[in-house]
């Protein structure tokens, strides 16, 4: 897979999924915002009532897609990376949760990955909590179990979390968008392994945090 040429002007467009959570949201938006390489953010407003939207003031780089009913991960990120794939002008895609920041350097790093490694077509930081665990940007899966531990060090993960990627506009033209019969959970993994069979790459980028409240069900 050859990636686009890249502009002198970066093409970033985010996706920021929400629910509930006015304080959190506006507070990771801000922060992308930060960033010179990120044009556009799409918040996308699970079980909308007004309230996320409200919380912002007026910005032509930010926009709102509002769903009526709690719609889960996959469907809700999938709504946000359609509007941005309609822009011909967007060549990379950052999905985040609304709970995670990631500094405008460490963004940098996540598209320098890209840029460099033709093979790679999604890449992830390494997630640090608040209180500072530090868990892979993947995972490896158990075929037997279907249980998930963390990759040992210089393992290849079957998957990256979406907590937090950066995916080329090419891969998701080639592999599809997230799988929406997964309302929450499990739809990383099954795109991981969709990657691995169409050839495309995917790592954990060295030198990338994000700082995400990891859940008790996530860390299992």
């Amino acid at each position: 897979m050859t990636p686009t040429p890249r502009t002198a002007a970066p093409r970033v467009g985010a996706v920021v999924l929400t629910w509930r959570d006015r304080v959190q949201t506006v507070e990771c938006v801000t922060g992308l915002l930060g960033s010179p390489s990120i044009t556009r953010v799409v918040v996308v407003d699970n079980e909308a009532d007004g309230t996320i939207r409200a919380a912002f003031s007026p910005d032509p780089r930010i926009e709102f897609v509002e769903l009526d009913a709690n719609t889960g991960f996959a469907v809700g990120v999938n709504a946000g990376m359609t509007v941005l794939l309609a822009d011909d002008a967007i060549d990379q895609l950052l999905v985040m949760n609304n709970d995670a920041t990631l500094p405008a350097a460490d963004i940098e790093l996540l598209r320098n990955a890209l840029d460099t490694d033709p093979s790679l077509g999604v890449v992830g930081p390494r997630i640090v909590t608040p209180d500072g665990q530090q868990f892979s940007a993947g995972g490896i899966v158990n075929r037997l179990t279907w249980g998930i531990r963390q990759p040992r060090a210089g393992e290849q993960p079957d998957f990256l979390t979406w907590a937090c990627v950066l995916v080329r506009r090419e891969t998701l033209e080639s592999a599809g968008l997230l799988d929406e019969r997964f309302f929450m959970y499990w739809e990383d993994v099954e795109y991981g392994f969709r990657l691995r069979s169409l050839g495309i790459g995917f790592a954990e980028v060295a030198g990338a945090e994000l700082t995400h409240a990891v859940s008790s069900s996530h860390a299992r």
